[in-house]
């Protein structure tokens, strides 16, 4: 596949990092945060969103920042990936502001219930004024998450406009996540054991992320 801005040099270039398991800690629980050395997964993810309560929301931006600024927390072989409130929630942008300004920057960065190009337009818009005059050593990886009918329907053009702004960015497209859950509940449908409801959905994300050189993560 052929898509502008989505070279095979950088693909081919990007350092494969596994995250066969995702273990999400509400970034103001510090009784949790203190766990996080025993944990020993491949990826750590430093939440802002639905692990906090929307009175805890400055607290959780604060800790991170500081967890980020004096690199205290030993993360031992686990990625340190910070996951930010949604475009449409109005509290992403001072998720943004407060920990983008972190002396050391997450390696990745999760961005929940994308349904539109046009949030990543203002993803871009805001990262780039935020980090503009900044000497990143690399880009941070941008891992989107696929929670709705709406963010599927428009998965492929989703997936070709953030490689596309990935080349005046500060971010590189890696990896879709799909949120089950939060489809189930778009959709109206009841969570069965064996989950067929969600075969299609599933099928189809894999499909997509893999024509665009993006690993796929079931949430």
């Amino acid at each position: 596949m052929t898509v502008r801005g989505m070279s095979d040099d950088v693909t081919h270039s990007r350092a494969y990092t596994p995250r066969r398991a995702l273990m999400y800690v509400p970034g103001n629980d510090d009784r949790k945060i203190q766990k996080i050395p025993t944990l020993d997964v491949d990826c750590v993810v430093l939440d802002c969103e639905d692990g906090v309560a929307i009175t805890k929301k400055d607290e959780a931006r604060s800790n991170i920042r500081r967890i980020l600024d004096t690199s205290t927390v030993d993360f031992g072989r686990s990625e340190c990936t910070v996951r930010v409130n949604s475009v449409d929630s109005g509290l992403c942008d001072e998720d943004l502001k407060v920990i983008l300004s972190a002396k050391n920057l997450p390696s990745s960065l999760h961005l929940p219930k994308v349904d539109f190009v046009d949030q990543l337009d203002w993803f871009t818009d805001t990262t780039n004024r935020i980090l503009e005059g900044r000497n990143c050593n690399q880009k941070i990886n941008l891992i989107i998450f696929i929670e709705s009918a709406q963010s599927l329907l428009a998965l492929p053009e989703i997936c070709k406009t953030a490689w596309q702004l990935s080349t005046k960015s500060h971010f590189v497209p890696d990896a879709l996540v799909f949120g089950s859950d939060d489809y189930c509940a778009d959709i109206g449908a009841t969570r069965t054991k064996h989950g067929n409801e969600l075969i299609y959905a599933r099928q189809y994300l894999v499909m997509v992320a893999k024509a665009f050189k993006l690993q796929a993560i079931d949430g």
